[in-house]
């Protein structure tokens, strides 16, 4: 059993924003050849409106009431973009891509394949991504839509109608400016394995009446690949 893990952090990444739908319309998920002008240099993690801070296109929102110039970024669609590669010799092997943080709801695709949509800020999205959808030895494109922020209660509000799992905080709270923010803001890895991989793994004790003496139970969760 063996397992590997390829980081796909970096400051390589490239994000844009589209009104609705229309990254669909120019293909901007699949390839930039009629989507060429207007991408951002970002970083991941992080988010989008870090990334525009130091792209120079929105002022510093922690000076006087810039906050409030910089409201926009959540009501757009936002498109993330990374090139890599993938070593030939992991070919055969078990291969599953994870987002350990995503701001708030994404379609994810790679190479043109559609993964899968998720929601959630706190909880990974996990694809399982071998066979056609990756490229071995050659160039992966993977494309992340972040989609426009949801709408939630800031502090005064009622907590009854809050729907989303993401950070309230954000929307205003009596210490900090309403800065709604939207982006890739944890890890992004690509881990390869044999057909066999365990997961979530824990020990769980069992101590006896007299407290003296304890009984350790390891459990773990594992996922294979049946070979055809």
């Amino acid at each position: 059993m063996s397992d590997d893990t390829l980081t796909l952090n970096g400051a390589d990444w490239k994000v844009k924003d589209y009104y609705g739908e229309d990254w669909r319309w120019r293909d901007s998920h699949i390839s930039v050849r009629f989507d060429a002008g207007a991408w951002y240099p970002a970083s991941v993690p992080g988010t989008v409106a870090n990334d525009l801070l130091a792209a120079g296109e929105i002022p510093n929102p922690y000076f006087e009431r810039n906050s409030r110039l910089i409201e926009w970024i959540p009501a757009r669609t936002w498109v993330y973009r990374k090139v890599f590669t993938v070593d030939a010799a992991r070919r055969g092997q078990r291969a599953q891509l994870r987002f350990e943080g995503i701001d708030y709801a994404a379609q994810i695709f790679l190479n043109g394949h559609d993964l899968g949509a998720h929601s959630g800020m706190y909880v990974p999205a996990l694809f399982d991504v071998d066979g056609e959808a990756l490229n071995y030895g050659g160039e992966n494109v993977l494309a992340v839509v972040i989609l426009p922020a949801p709408h939630e209660e800031p502090q005064v509000g009622r907590s009854s109608r809050v729907r989303t799992h993401k950070s309230r905080m954000t929307y205003w709270w009596d210490f900090c400016p309403r800065m709604v923010h939207v982006g890739l803001w944890d890890d992004v890895t690509l881990r390869f394995s044999g057909d066999v991989r365990l997961d979530d793994v824990f020990v769980r004790p069992r101590l006896d009446d007299a407290f003296e003496r304890a009984e350790v139970d390891e459990i773990g969760r594992a996922s294979c690949r049946e070979r055809v």
